[in-house]
């Protein structure tokens, strides 16, 4: 009888004091909210202690045109600490990652007061930013959601796929996909419509695109990228302003709005990834270090921020004050020809 019972423990629990699932060892991810999940023995383990912690600084390929916070080498980025319940054997949280190379360490306290350790290190990498745009090679898209991991998930959570939502038409209920992805929302201020109702599954529709094919086939969830075919199914303004005006900025015209945009949301307006005058000179750096090329009377570059703009005095002046993000008739992207803009802000006089 003692022998069955043995048996039985051993194959309810796998025989497993600690194993760390999610996530994957040398993972890429691209948002700072990371689902972790981990497998203890009940019969052992009393405590988890989820730590995050910055492996190291980034390699700086060119001096930044405005200041990155980052945290030192070996700062405590996260912290969780998860009781171990009788007869449960997964459990699921969430950590914050800085950007760059994070070590996500798992350590069970075990019921003798001895300790095991398991850890994987991940990549938060950020599409504009110098420092965290070009991870090192043996960093990769590693993907959770297929039939045999899901299968450890589904005798506590609903792992089914939801029917694509009709546009325009609310949610009959949420999906499962809430459960452990309610942080990516929460997290930020501003929210885009589709991840703050939960309409993953239209975006996330589980095909490639020209830009990742090489990912066809190894999650239920993969996004096709370039992601503007899947913009303009709700935007189709900017659709039609790319068809009809003359000048298109390069993100757009090759629909890659999610350099941009963070999809998911942000603490910016218009779920931009950084605030506006960064976000311009994250690529157009020039304009940082050596000033706009148009002059102004006093010999000096034209300011493109800190200073009021005149036409709106409640805002800053930014580089989108002249210029429009996505498309224009007008050379340089301009809102107006050249000579009529500068006039709305300098009278003749």
């Amino acid at each position: 009888m003692l022998l069955l019972l043995l048996l039985i423990t051993v194959t309810a629990f796998g025989g497993e004091v600690l194993s760390l699932v999610r996530p994957a060892h040398m993972q890429l991810v691209r948002e700072n909210a990371l689902p972790v999940v981990v497998s203890a023995d009940p019969t052992k383990v009393k405590e988890l202690i989820v730590t995050v912690v910055k492996e190291s600084f980034p390699v700086e390929l060119a001096p930044a045109p405005f200041e990155v916070k980052e945290l030192p080498a070996g700062a405590t980025v996260d912290r969780k600490v998860l009781p171990v319940k009788p007869g449960k054997k997964f459990y699921c949280t969430h950590v914050k990652l800085d950007y760059g190379i994070n070590e996500v360490r798992v350590v069970a306290v075990l019921k003798d007061n001895t300790t095991e350790e398991e850890a994987r290190k991940v990549y938060l990498y950020h599409p504009l930013l110098i420092p965290y745009k070009y991870p090192p090679k043996e960093f990769q898209p590693r993907f959770f959601h297929t039939d045999e991991q899901e299968s450890r998930c589904a005798a506590c959570h609903d792992m089914s796929r939801p029917p694509k939502p009709k546009k325009n038409q609310p949610l009959e209920q949420l999906p499962p996909c809430v459960e452990c992805h309610k942080p990516v929302n929460t997290k930020n201020a501003y929210k885009h419509a589709p991840s703050k109702f939960w309409l993953c599954v239209f975006c996330h529709t589980g095909e490639a695109g020209k830009l990742n094919r090489r990912f066809a086939g190894k999650t239920k969830y993969l996004a096709p990228e370039p992601v503007g075919d899947s913009c303009y199914e709700c935007h189709e303004e900017k659709l039609e302003d790319l068809e009809l005006m003359r000048f298109h900025h390069v993100p757009v015209l090759t629909g890659k709005c999610n350099i941009c945009h963070n999809p998911h949301g942000s603490d910016e307006r218009f779920f931009l990834r950084l605030p506006k005058w960064e976000l311009c000179v994250s690529c157009h750096e020039d304009k940082a270090f050596r000033g706009h090329v148009v002059f102004t009377i006093t010999g000096k570059p034209h300011p493109t921020r800190g200073v009021k703009d005149p036409r709106f005095p409640k805002k800053e002046l930014s580089c989108s004050s002249c210029h429009n993000p996505h498309h224009s008739d007008y050379d340089f992207l301009l809102y107006e020809p050249f000579r009529e803009l500068c006039a709305s802000c300098h009278s003749a006089q």
